[in-house]
């Protein structure tokens, strides 16, 4: 934590007072009393210096990026002190309570510092492959109370050994699961899926054995279990929170980390597309010449697929769908992601040809898969946006056909545009007014012509294409757009008219 003047102030919100402009940019990380009698020889950026004599600011010799702390009852002192643009950092309280202070910092500090021992522990853990077992064991000296971590299927896969097991614990670790009361316990008293959306720790006590649980999901944004402390041997205090949140956090990572390893095959490569889609690689302008290396592995026309592994209706051998694109498209690369397959072509042309497309979808169909395709890049930093456009795509698509196949962001980004649209706005808001006329009178004459319309502008209002996408004879067609005719008034020569209401249709569709 980054201590400074400013956290200082926040602990004395019931208290009168004033921080000068700060110009130390040092951590603080204790303080010391300063009296008339008892003056250090040596000054720290890094102390927090309290005294409740305004005369010892105004004797001390000018010294830079320091911080201190002055307590007084004295309204004229404090105004005295705010004029004398010292050269240091001060915060001025109005209160003579020294201890009251000294004990809100001392708790403070110790708080702050254990924070960063746990969260140097926890690093070092993750970075030496201690694994979620050896967190467990390294926090209780914190927490001083029985932790219990759980997988999304709520098997025991860590807890505190050596302590007294309480009733409850004792029952989990024999059984390597939740016991079925706890279950029930968990959905009906805690509410799962609550907890599920809860970034913090929420605090409770257990109905059946009376003391205090803290239970925290370890990743809100996909379930991969949850963690439980019991509060046997003491209460719960704001500081155990904070901590717990710290320690789910760095489980969370050590979860994903051993099944991206226990799910990749360790190419560079997967490790350098993982960081990007994690956002942990600088991509902006000034970073590129540090990335011309991946020119050589990254180059041409790329295009990201994503397979959502979880819509298939039949368990998936992973590796092996892996190794029949890679096969079939020499060159390509794949990955598994959140469990998601992401399998990257490259090719020399600066489209896919259609036959290779039609070849990704036989090959999708075969494997029961479901895949989404984004549009085509040639900078390997735009991964994550291609890899968002594949999800989108599969999204959009199985509204329209909800079977295994490969779905082109390009053939869905206007119900994108339309969907994103239709969240902050109402589709009459932007709606042309002569479709709005058509629009009413299908309803009241429960007729299709603005299907109609619209078809026929999107096929460049070529007849013969548009009669064949509605399945009706041209001169139906004909017929049909006299009525339009008749009805509204539209320059078909105005193209901006044109998009107009081609944009409108389509986002009133996403309202349906």
């Amino acid at each position: 934590m980054y201590i400074q003047l400013k956290e200082i102030q926040e602990l004395f919100p019931d208290i009168p007072g004033f921080l000068s402009e700060e110009n130390a940019s040092y951590c603080l990380s204790g303080f010391f009393i300063l009296s008339e009698h008892f003056l250090p020889s040596e000054y720290s950026s890094h102390c927090l210096y309290v005294t409740a004599d305004p005369d010892i600011l105004i004797k001390i010799s000018p010294l830079h990026d320091l911080s201190f702390l002055l307590l007084t009852k004295d309204s004229d002192a404090l105004f005295k002190i705010q004029n004398l643009n010292l050269p240091f950092s001060t915060l001025l309280l109005q209160t003579d309570d020294m201890d009251m202070v000294c004990l809100r910092l001392q708790k403070f500090f110790d708080d702050s510092c254990g924070m960063g021992l746990l969260t140097d522990s926890l690093l070092e853990i993750l970075f030496f492959e201690g694994g979620i077992q050896a967190m467990i064991e390294q926090v209780f000296q914190a927490f001083k109370n029985p932790i219990y971590v759980f997988d999304a299927d709520f098997k025991l896969i860590a807890h505190t050994c050596n302590v007294t097991v309480e009733d409850q614990g004792k029952a989990i670790i024999e059984n390597g699961r939740l016991t079925d009361d706890d279950f029930k316990i968990l959905n009906q008293t805690y509410k799962y899926e609550k907890l599920q959306q809860s970034e913090y720790p929420i605090k409770s006590v257990h109905p059946k054995y009376g003391f205090e649980q803290l239970l925290c999901a370890i990743d809100t944004k996909k379930d991969m279990g949850h963690i439980v402390i019991n509060g046997i041997n003491h209460s719960f205090s704001e500081i155990d929170s904070k901590m717990l949140y710290l320690l789910k956090k760095a489980i969370d990572q050590q979860m994903k980390k051993d099944e991206f390893i226990r799910n990749n095959r360790g190419f560079n490569y997967e490790y350098f597309l993982k960081d990007l889609l994690d956002g942990k690689i600088a991509t902006g302008k000034q970073f590129h010449h540090r990335l011309n290396y991946v020119n050589s592995e990254f180059s041409g026309t790329m295009y990201c697929m994503v397979v959502e592994t979880a819509r298939s209706s039949q368990t998936l051998n992973t590796m092996h769908i892996r190794s029949v694109f890679e096969t079939h498209f020499p060159g390509t690369r794949s990955l598994m992601y959140n469990g998601a397959i992401i399998i990257l072509f490259s090719t020399k042309d600066t489209v896919f040809q259609p036959d290779d497309l039609a070849m990704i979808n036989t090959l999708c169909e075969e494997q029961g898969i479901y895949a989404g395709m984004g549009n085509s890049f040639q900078n390997i930093t735009s991964l994550a946006d291609y890899y968002k456009q594949g999800l989108r795509s599969i999204e959009l698509g199985i509204c329209h056909k909800n079977s295994p196949g490969l779905f082109l962001y390009r053939d869905y980004y206007l119900s994108h545009i339309a969907n994103i649209f239709a969240q902050k706005e109402s589709a009459n808001t932007f709606c042309h007014p002569q479709l709005k006329i058509l629009l009413d009178y299908d309803r009241e004459h429960n007729t299709d012509l603005s299907h109609i319309l619209y078809t026929y502008l999107i096929c460049e209002r070529n007849m013969n294409a548009a009669a064949q996408v509605l399945y009706i004879h041209r001169n139906t067609l004909v017929y049909r757009l006299k009525k339009i005719k008749s009805l509204i008034t539209i320059d078909y020569e105005d193209y901006l008219e044109r998009q107009h209401i081609i944009l409108s249709y389509e986002l009133y569709q996403a309202e349906k």
